[in-house]
This record gives C-alpha cells, sequence and structure tokens, in this order.
C-alpha cells in the first residue's frame, strides 16, 4: 500500500480538484494493488462514504479493519462495504493527501466518514491540460487560483479577479465599458505584428472570441500554464501562455441549492478638471492676446489683455453674462449601477451527478447610454453508465447585450458658455449657431443614438470515457462552438455625429461556428513501490468557420425604422461581407514517470498542422521535457522539522504561434469603383502579394524554479527565473512601388525576453477563533528585439528598435516652455516665448526627427500584487493590492488639449507672460493645436491600486440550521477604491488613460449575500 500513499496519478477528464486525483487513483489502485480481503467473510456487513471537507467523494480511499489485512476501496462516489468481525472494530481509512483516521464502529453499519487535508502533504490538485497533477507533482510552471479566490472580489469580468494574484501574469484594464474584457499578458510580449494574448481553455474547449459570458461563480479554478515545457501540449496555440479554466461539477449526495445576489453602485472617483466659464474666458482672452503679438511680430506681453466682450461670441456673451457655466462632463456622466443573481443547484447519487446554475448581470455604466446585461446558464453533468462507461456534458448557453457609447471627448471639449437644454428640457443642438459643437447631449434624446451589440452563445464539452484495461482509459471530447453576433447601430439627423445631415444606420452580423474532436488515451500505472508511469495521447482536429456581413447606409425615409429597414436607405455607404474557414489536425504524446517520488520527469511532443499555411508548411512540431527533484524526500532531510517541502524544477521547450489570417497565403485583390466615359465602372487590383513560404513563429523557452515551505507550509513560496527567444516572426517587408505592392509578410524577426517571478504565501495566525493569510507575488521581465528584416537595421516608422522593448515611444524631449529671456534663443528654432521647448539632441541649432529618443516602454518593468485575508468568529475581512512600475503611456486627455479658445480644455497651468509657468505652453487662437503638442502627452504610467475591499460575516452553523439553511454570508465590497499614480494630472488612470475612453475606472461599492440550503 505504500505507493497508494505517495503517488497522485491523473485524469484527462474535467473533474474539480480532488477528483480528478481520485477517479485515476481509484482506477489505478484497482488494477495494481493485490486483493486487501484476505480474512473470510465475517457476519457484519458495513456501509459508508468518504468525503473531503468540502463534500466531495474521494473515491479510491481505503478502508481496513484495524488490527488485520482486512479492506476494501471506495467506489466512484466514494462509497464502500465491507465485512467485518464485530461491531465495535475499528475501521482506519486513508487517501492520498488527507490524514489517515482511525473510526470506531460503536455498533454503526452506517457511517459518513470526512477526512482532512494533510498540511504537511502540498497535496493540492492543479488541472495541466488534458489531465491532473498533484501540485508536488508538477515540473512545469504553473500558477493555480481557486474559484474561491476569484470570486471573492465579485468582478463582472473573472479575469480582473486575476489582477495581482498571479507571478507573470499581467491584467490590463483597457475600458471602462460595462462587459468590457482586460488585457492579458503572460511573460511580456514575444510577437511584434500580432496577438500576445493567451490561449483560453474552458473545460478542455478551446475558447474562440471574447470571454465576458464566463460567470465567476461558475468557476472551480483556474490555471495559468506560463513556460514551454506546460503549454507545449498546446502546441502552435501556446507560444503566448495558456489559462486553464475547470468549472464546478456535482457531487453524491442530496440537492445543495444556492442562491448569491449582490447589488452595487460605482462612480468616478474623480473627473478630469475642465475650466469653468471664468477660466474659459481668461483663456480665449489670453488666446487671442497670443495671436493678435504673433502677427504683428511683437514680444509676448506687449499688447494688454483683449476685453471679455471682443473675445467672446455675441451667444457666448450672452450666456457669460446671464451666469451659465455648464459642467458638460458632469451632465454626461452618472453612477453607475451593478446587479447580479445567481442560482445553481447540485448533487447527484452514484450514478448521475449534475451542476446547474442560472445566472442574470447587469451593469449600467457612468456614462448615461452606457449598459449591459447577461443572462447565463451553466449545466455539467456526469453518468456512471456502467462500471468502466462514464459519460458527461459541460455546457453554457449566453445572451448578452451592450450598448456601448463613449462621449468623453464630446464633453470634455464642450464650452461651458452653453445652455445645454431648452425651456422644456430638450438638449440644445447647435447652441453657438456655428455648427462647431454640436451637443453631445443630443444623443441622449431618446431615438437619436443607438449602438447595441447582441450576443448568442453556446459552447459544450459532450466526453464519454471508458475502462478498457486496469490502468488504461479511452476518452472521446466533442467540442461543438457556436456564437451569433449582431452590431446594431443608427444615428439619427439631429444626433451629435450627423449634425443635422441624413441620418445613418448599420448592421453587421457575425456569425461563429467551431467543433472539436479529441480522441485520448490515457494509461498509469505503478511498477513495484518506486516507479510510477503516467501516459497520455491524444489525436484531435478542429473545423472553424466565421461568417460576416455589412451593410450601412443613410437617408432612412422614416428615423423610427433605424437599423432595422435598411433597404429604405437613400443610399448605401457601405458594404462588406466575408468567409474564413480554418482547420487543424494535431497528434500530441505526454509520458510522466516518477522514480521513488523524488525524481520526476515530464516529456511533451505535438504535432500541429493547420490549413492557414501552404503545403510543405502547413505541420509543425513542438516537444518539450521538464525535470523536478523533490529534494524534501531525500534521506538527509527526513529528520529536520524546519522545511515543509523543498523543490528543484527546470523545463525547456518550444511552442508556436501561428496568427496569420486564413488565405494571407495566398495574396488577395481589392475592388476598385471609378468612372469611365461618364459611366460607374468597377475593377480589381492586387492588394496582398502570395508567400507560400509563410510558416510559424516559434518560441523556444527555458525555465529553472524552486518551490519551497518552511514551519508546516505557514511559509510557502517559489522562485522562477525564465528566458525565451522567438524566432521566424512575421513581419511586413517593404516593397519597392514598382512591384505593385506595398509590402509583403515574412518570417524575418526574432525576439527575446527573460525574467523573474517570485511569491510568498504566509500564515501569520491561526487559532481556534483567528486566522490571517497574506500572499505576495513580484515579477519582473525583460523583452527585446533581436533582429528585424535586414538583421541589423532599426525599424523607425513602426517604433521597433534592436536591442530594445518591443513596445517602445520615441519621440521627441520636452524640455519646458520657452521664457521670454530666452526669445532670441526660441527665435534661432523657429519658436517663440510660451511655446514648447524641445531637447535639441545633438546640438545641431535645429529641430527635427534627428532629435528624437526612446522616452520609455509601454509595458511595466515589474509588477505586483499582494492579498491579505482575515477571518475571526465568522467575520472576514480581505484585501487585494495591484501594481504596475517602470513603464509611461499616452494621456489621450492631454493629447486632445487645444487651448485656441474654440473648445473647452484641461485646467492647466498654461504659460502667460504674468504666469511663466515651465508646464504647458501659452494658449493661441491663430493654432488649432499648439506647436510640438505631442511631446505633452508622456505621462508615467505607473501606479498602486487597491483593487478591492471586503469585509463580510457568515452566520454559525447553530443560527443557520435554525433557519432552515446550509450558510448564510453578509458582505460589503469595494472595488477601486483607491488609486495612488506619480502623475499629477487629475482625472487621469494610467490604466485607461491613454484609449479612446479614457475615464477613470470606476469605484464600485457592492452589498451581496450568499446563501446555501
Amino acid at each position: 500500500m505504500k505507493h497508494l500513499k505517495h503517488h497522485a496519478l491523473h485524469n484527462s477528464s474535467p473533474f474539480f480538484r480532488y477528483k480528478n486525483l481520485s477517479l485515476l487513483f481509484f482506477i489505478i489502485s484497482i488494477g495494481i494493488a493485490t486483493p486487501l480481503s484476505a480474512s473470510p467473510l465475517q457476519e457484519i456487513d458495513v456501509t459508508g462514504t468518504v468525503m473531503d471537507a468540502e463534500g466531495f467523494p474521494l473515491p479510491g480511499a481505503t478502508i481496513i479493519e484495524k488490527g488485520t489485512q482486512n479492506g476494501t476501496q471506495t467506489d466512484f462516489d466514494g462509497n464502500f462495504q465491507l465485512s467485518v468481525s464485530n461491531k465495535n472494530a475499528t475501521l482506519v481509512v486513508s487517501f492520498v493527501g488527507f490524514s489517515t483516521k482511525e473510526v470506531p464502529l460503536s455498533n454503526q453499519k452506517n457511517l459518513t466518514i470526512t477526512l482532512e487535508t494533510d498540511a504537511a502533504a502540498l497535496d493540492e490538485v492543479v488541472v495541466i491540460g488534458y489531465g491532473t497533477q498533484k501540485k508536488t507533482d508538477v515540473t512545469g510552471a504553473i500558477s493555480s487560483i481557486s474559484g474561491e479566490d476569484i470570486n471573492s472580489t465579485k468582478e463582472g469580468n473573472a479575469f480582473n479577479a486575476m489582477a495581482g494574484k498571479v507571478a507573470g501574469l499581467d491584467v490590463g484594464v483597457t475600458n471602462a465599458s460595462p462587459g468590457s474584457s482586460p488585457s492579458l499578458l503572460i511573460r511580456g510580449r514575444s510577437s511584434l505584428n500580432f496577438s500576445n494574448e493567451p490561449l483560453i481553455v474552458v473545460d478542455g474547449i478551446p475558447m474562440e472570441g471574447s470571454l465576458n459570458d464566463i460567470n465567476s461563480a461558475d468557476i472551480a479554478s483556474m490555471e495559468v500554464l506560463k513556460d514551454a515545457s506546460s503549454t507545449a501540449i498546446y502546441g502552435a496555440r501556446g507560444a503566448n501562455g495558456v489559462i486553464l479554466i475547470t468549472t464546478k461539477r456535482g457531487k453524491t449526495g442530496k440537492a445543495k441549492f444556492t442562491y448569491d445576489t449582490y447589488y452595487g453602485f460605482a462612480e468616478v472617483p474623480e473627473n478630469y478638471k475642465l475650466l469653468d466659464s471664468d477660466g474659459y474666458v481668461s483663456l480665449r482672452r489670453e488666446a487671442r492676446r497670443a495671436g493678435q503679438e504673433e502677427e504683428q511680430g511683437l514680444i509676448p506681453g506687449t499688447l494688454p489683455l483683449p476685453s471679455i466682450e471682443s473675445s467672446l461670441e455675441p451667444l457666448q456673451l450672452a450666456a457669460y453674462q446671464d451666469g451659465v457655466n455648464t459642467d458638460f462632463l458632469d451632465l454626461g456622466t452618472r453612477a453607475g449601477q451593478q446587479v447580479n443573481h445567481q442560482l445553481g443547484v447540485s448533487g447527484g447519487s452514484e450514478k448521475i451527478r449534475y451542476n446547474l446554475s442560472l445566472s442574470y448581470f447587469d451593469q449600467n455604466g457612468v456614462y448615461n447610454l452606457a449598459d449591459y446585461e447577461r443572462y447565463t446558464f451553466r449545466a455539467n453533468l456526469d453518468i456512471n453508465a456502467t462500471d468502466k462507461l462514464k459519460i458527461g456534458l459541460s455546457q453554457q448557453a449566453n445572451f448578452s447585450k451592450t450598448n456601448n457609447y463613449n462621449p468623453l471627448a464630446d464633453l470634455m471639449s464642450q464650452p461651458p458658455l452653453v445652455t445645454p437644454f431648452d425651456e422644456d428640457g430638450v438638449a440644445t443642438l447647435d447652441p453657438l449657431a456655428d455648427g462647431l459643437n454640436w451637443n453631445p447631449l443630443s444623443n441622449e434624446t431618446p431615438g437619436n443614438y443607438i449602438d447595441e451589440t447582441i450576443n448568442y452563445r453556446y459552447f459544450a464539452n459532450i466526453f464519454a470515457s471508458y475502462q478498457i484495461l486496469d490502468g488504461l482509459k479511452y476518452t472521446l471530447n466533442v467540442q461543438p462552438q457556436f456564437e451569433s453576433l449582431t452590431d446594431n447601430d443608427f444615428r439619427a439627423s439631429l444626433s451629435d455625429s450627423r449634425t443635422g445631415g441624413l441620418s445613418q444606420a448599420s448592421k453587421a452580423t457575425r456569425v461563429n461556428t467551431a467543433y472539436t474532436i479529441e480522441n485520448i488515451l490515457n494509461y498509469s500505472k505503478m511498477i513495484g513501490d518506486n516507479h510510477s508511469i503516467d501516459a497520455t495521447f491524444l489525436y484531435s482536429f478542429q473545423e472553424t468557420k466565421r461568417d460576416y456581413l455589412y451593410l450601412q447606409v443613410s437617408g432612412l425615409a422614416n428615423d423610427s425604422q433605424t437599423f432595422n429597414n435598411l433597404s429604405d436607405g437613400s443610399q448605401v455607404d457601405n458594404r462588406d461581407s466575408s468567409l474564413q474557414t480554418e482547420g487543424w489536425v494535431s497528434y500530441m504524446s505526454r509520458i510522466n514517470y516518477g522514480f521513488k517520488n523524488k525524481y520526476l520527469l515530464t516529456l511533451t511532443g505535438r504535432y500541429d498542422g493547420s490549413s492557414k499555411l501552404s503545403k510543405g508548411k502547413k505541420w509543425g512540431f513542438f516537444p518539450s521535457a521538464s525535470f523536478a527533484w523533490r529534494i524534501i524526500q531525500e534521506d538527509f532531510l527526513k529528520n529536520q522539522t524546519v522545511l515543509s517541502d523543498l523543490k528543484l524544477r527546470t523545463g525547456y521547450g518550444q511552442v508556436g504561434r501561428n496568427p496569420i489570417a486564413p488565405y494571407a497565403t495566398f495574396g488577395s485583390i481589392k475592388r476598385l469603383e471609378n468612372s469611365f466615359g461618364g459611366n460607374p465602372a468597377f475593377g480589381f487590383q492586387p492588394e496582398d502579394i502570395a508567400n507560400p513560404d509563410l510558416k510559424w513563429e516559434t518560441t523556444t523557452t527555458f525555465d529553472i524554479g524552486l518551490d519551497y515551505a518552511f514551519a508546516k507550509n505557514r511559509i510557502a513560496g517559489s522562485i522562477d527565473y525564465y528566458t525565451g527567444k522567438t524566432t521566424d516572426l512575421l513581419l511586413n517587408r517593404v516593397l519597392p512601388s514598382t512591384s505593385g505592392y506595398s509590402s509583403i509578410l515574412q518570417n524575418v524577426g526574432e525576439t527575446k525576453n527573460s525574467g523573474i517571478e517570485l511569491t510568498l504565501s504566509t500564515v501569520n495566525i491561526e487559532t481556534d477563533k483567528f486566522r490571517w493569510t497574506t500572499d505576495f507575488n513580484f515579477s519582473a521581465n525583460k523583452s527585446e528585439i533581436v533582429k528585424l528584416l535586414d538583421s541589423q537595421s532599426d525599424d523607425v516608422g513602426n517604433g521597433w528598435f534592436i536591442g530594445q522593448p518591443l513596445s517602445v515611444y520615441y519621440d521627441r524631449v520636452f524640455n519646458g516652455i520657452w521664457q521670454l529671456d530666452e526669445n532670441d534663443v526660441a527665435n534661432s528654432y523657429g519658436r517663440r516665448p510660451g511655446d514648447i521647448k524641445l531637447a535639441d539632441l545633438n546640438n545641431d541649432g535645429l529641430l527635427n526627427d534627428d532629435d528624437r529618443k526612446i522616452l520609455g516602454q509601454l509595458d511595466p518593468k515589474w509588477i505586483g500584487g499582494f492579498t491579505s485575508k482575515m477571518e475571526y468568529s465568522g467575520f472576514d475581512f480581505l484585501v487585494t493590492l495591484y501594481t504596475r512600475q517602470g513603464n509611461i503611456t499616452r494621456s489621450e486627455a492631454l493629447d486632445n488639449v487645444t487651448i485656441f479658445g474654440r473648445n473647452n480644455d484641461l485646467d492647466l497651468n498654461y504659460w502667460t507672460p504674468e504666469n511663466p509657468s515651465n508646464e504647458y505652453p501659452r494658449p493661441n487662437i491663430n493654432r488649432e493645436r499648439p506647436l510640438d503638442n505631442g511631446v505633452l502627452s508622456y505621462v508615467d504610467a505607473s501606479f498602486v491600486r487597491i483593487r478591492n475591499i471586503t469585509f463580510g460575516y457568515t452566520l454559525n452553523k447553530e443560527v443557520s440550521e435554525i433557519l432552515g439553511l446550509e450558510r448564510l454570508r453578509f458582505y460589503a465590497s469595494a472595488q477601486n477604491p483607491f488609486l495612488f499614480t506619480k502623475s499629477d494630472l487629475k482625472g487621469f488612470d494610467p490604466e485607461l488613460g491613454s484609449g479612446d475612453n479614457f475615464i477613470a475606472s470606476p469605484r464600485t461599492i457592492l452589498f451581496g449575500l450568499n446563501v446555501a440550503f
């Protein structure tokens, strides 16, 4: 039985946590263990169930009558039957990863036995792709987050909850709109032209499209595969890392119902500070004076400020005299709301187990027309059809509707000397009667503006496994996916974008279908007490189809038709359609070998073929090998009490990336529209040149890591160092214009990156009533371009430089503002006092492109996270922190600054002769934007954000039972309550500041409860 206590074997079916380990452990142990029932049948029959602390059955647990060799094992659902010698016998119950327990019968004949996790064993089970492993047996770089940790912060998108919780995972919030998803980057960038987002796999299904629809409460665990030794199992799609999502499954027992709900409100913690009426008038006066002095060639400050009357338009002057001071940003935003309801039921019998959930999520954004609504239904089913045949289903169906709306730039540009509504409360349209500042609030008049996205989605994994022989199992997975997206858009004549012109409407439909069929053969065997083998073999194929249709018209007969009758449009503005299909075929093998539970070896190879590449280039082979040495198992550490675990692991392997579009190797032509002899004429011309030599981008990585634990696992963590090199990068090579093409896509580049990751988890205090734990992680990454088109030259146009990070900002250098005593020097550069001063880096007396330099990088040099959790007598308190450091960004708000008096602007410390600021230039009515204004927008993007603070209380078990409940918890949660930045720009959020929706992440306060009965 020794091998039963020291080895965790692997399961290719998508069962949750212990169940993964338990099922395979049960299958293998019945095939290789000698019979335990050595004594003759006794007269007392005992039955029972063995489960873990969470109520999950433990198949393969060993039950022995104490002092005898009489014993048995639990079946798939944790049930057992044993004949014992007498009514007072004692049963010894054991299972790998759990503390052995002695249970006196005391005349009982039916038992429910709960085993506690062995804290010294570090036996957490993690999903590794096509199977599971004990954490102690993992040889690659894998991080795991439990479903409880993911759902604790109540994020609308599960990936937001991962920020600061996984070393090496950079979670970037790129959009504060309702229903938006963050960007994900694992261990930095390696591709220049294509996406660096990781592959997402849900219950074994490689996902297509957005993942907004995954409900956090349905997730059992998420694993992040970071190095090639762990991602090579996904071959050509693993170069950016892999995130595995496992959803909750049913367990044997009576039906258990859960209801989770919360309500919250959101607000922008700090809005951008705009000029009020007085500030706007002052800016216009200064802008007019600057324009006059420039036209007359006068030194700044020579002329007095013009009068208010001469500086304002008649309607503006009347508004100013009437005390009008409109804050459009305040009028166009609101307090957002969030509502979530989820009802779940799980349970089952020996033959059938189920987990069903139905959820509703509704989010109103901080803009008046922006909202997101989602319905999600999930059903997970496991059936023991026979002793050898097991079938199951994991499926999800979604409906979501997003109303997209982002008026931020328009709201910020509206002058405050405007009356926003007429006497009837209807938005004014062109309040200054100049056609230049149409009121953006007119969009909010019912029927004027619609921009909605409707999504229907279904995906499933239908699986069956058959136990061919002891230790040999075949699994079939059939995985259909369907998604229908419809983008409906309408702009009435009186909307902000049409400004009294023809109304416009459009409709775009995208239908994406895919299916994957996987054939998996798994073999597990213990050879004696020292050797374990687990082999997985895969053959799979996948087909994907993407159908797109788009039509845009204007001049509708009646605006009430919106986008529902496009045939009534008087003119067709745009039309498009496309069909893309692609196929994959894959072969994979993975062999895990263990010796004495000390030396662990994993060998993986995957052979992928893609229809997107040309003949002779379609196939790629991606191998990897990893090794782990469990030093803690060595004899020289047997008798020490300081270390609880110590494991050294290393891995090396290759993974691929095939990001090109279908048919890219064939080349393409495009349609031209012209006239011939006064008649419409259509033709075609070459667009992209064919290149049948395109092949995979390949990333080769090396990783070495150390896992450690002290003081009976009260202090635990890991250290990783990694390097990676990506070759055959796909880049566009510029071609001579005489070729008829502008460029050709070729495999001609190379990048590399390296980094270090640290994690530390501690149990600071643990008593009967109080427990305090903390988790810390840190990761630093350095990426570098090694080779471009001709190996040596930089590509300045694309911002790519040999030896520099993959994403940098390259521009001229802001060196302050020209002052009055620098008039002559400023003139020599073609500038005046009050203009932006650029650094003349080469001191040639000229300001041109030769004075540019690398200002900083887009991606952080290092990221970190911290989580603190306290529990005391039913109370719980959680704080999570996330930081990104060492990067810069471009502030869209500063990039939009005009300070010439037509539009409103940020309230900036701009230069005037009386206020010789060195921060922002002088307003000038003759310039729509300041000279060289682009250099003003670079901002330090480093920040520290408190992502979540949650305080909760769970009623004690006795009170809950009186209420007829199993569990009742109340909580309050604050999302994004605090942000600390290096920038003093009010309202600026470094994560969102560079996009077109550059408002700060809302601060959200939630109140909720969890009920189980």
